[in-house]
């Protein structure tokens, strides 16, 4: 099985002071019971929102989107749909990501 997670914004760490989330640890904990479970695991997110020091399991592949806003994602998020075929897209965002997510979906 093949799943991907779309995050808005890539910042995991194990140290909740050091600017996480309870959406980018909540990733970092799904992609790692997903890495268990499945052949292959991938964390999507719009460039240029990543910053050094994330702490996601190794083999989890990291994919940069060509869309700088969350709200411009659609059409390189179904790109990448059509280009990967995962078996599941799970959103981690909040309110508005999930509408590119949705139509990213359809497009594909």
């Amino acid at each position: 099985m093949y799943v991907s997670l779309f995050a808005s914004r890539i910042g995991w760490d194990t140290n909740l002071k050091r600017g996480s989330s309870a959406f980018e640890n909540l990733g970092r904990d799904l992609a790692r019971g997903f890495l268990e479970v499945c052949d292959r695991v991938d964390v999507v997110f719009p460039k240029g929102k990543a910053f050094p020091g994330h702490s996601l399991p190794e083999g989890v592949r990291l994919v940069p989107l060509r869309s700088r806003r969350v709200a411009t994602t659609a059409i390189p998020l179904a790109a990448y749909l059509r280009r990967e075929q995962p078996d599941a897209l799970i959103s981690l965002g909040m309110l508005l990501q999930n509408p590119p997510t949705v139509l990213a979906g359809r497009l594909a």
